[in-house]
């Protein structure tokens, strides 16, 4: 039993770091079940201090991938018509993986400024540009929350 626990993990972590990456893998989620798995596989092997670790990181993950579009946006310029735009563009971009998960914020806000804030089409490109630098921010955030991630489980392990 003790060998499935450790592939469960290690097939976790390697795919969830990626999915961190690649939109169409499951990303820091897979890396949160493979830790509990693992906890409960062998009771042992993991701190409950390491799962809670990275059970705070996958939330953190959560909150910027949600907030990292909708607050470029703004910064960006966005009125509140196109930060609801960057919202729903996000969501209906999940329909459209992975291409619709990076375009989508940023169509979304374009089109909320152009169509529904009124705005000239400049501000418009600004507004979705920003959402679009947010998507990609939160993809870094993503990559570094994962190696954190990672770091704990093996830091963890290499002291027992």
């Amino acid at each position: 039993m003790d060998w499935l626990a450790w592939g469960i993990l290690l097939v976790c972590l390697v795919v969830g770091l990626a999915g961190a990456v690649v939109p169409m893998l499951p990303g820091l989620v897979l890396i949160l079940i493979g830790v509990i798995a693992h906890k409960l596989m062998v009771p042992g092997g993991l701190s409950w201090w390491t799962v809670v670790i990275v059970g705070v990181l996958f939330i953190i993950s959560v909150v910027s991938d949600s907030l990292a579009s909708v607050a470029t946006a703004r910064l960006s310029g966005a009125g509140k018509w196109g930060l609801w735009g960057a919202l729903a563009g996000g969501f209906v971009g999940l329909f459209f993986a992975p291409v619709g998960l990076i375009v989508g914020p940023l169509v979304g806000a374009f089109a909320g400024e152009l169509l529904l804030g009124c705005r000239e089409l400049v501000k418009a490109m600004k507004a979705g540009a920003g959402a679009g630098v947010g998507v990609a921010l939160a993809m870094l955030v993503r990559v570094v929350l994962g190696l954190v991630m990672v770091i704990a489980v093996a830091i963890d392990l290499l002291r027992r």
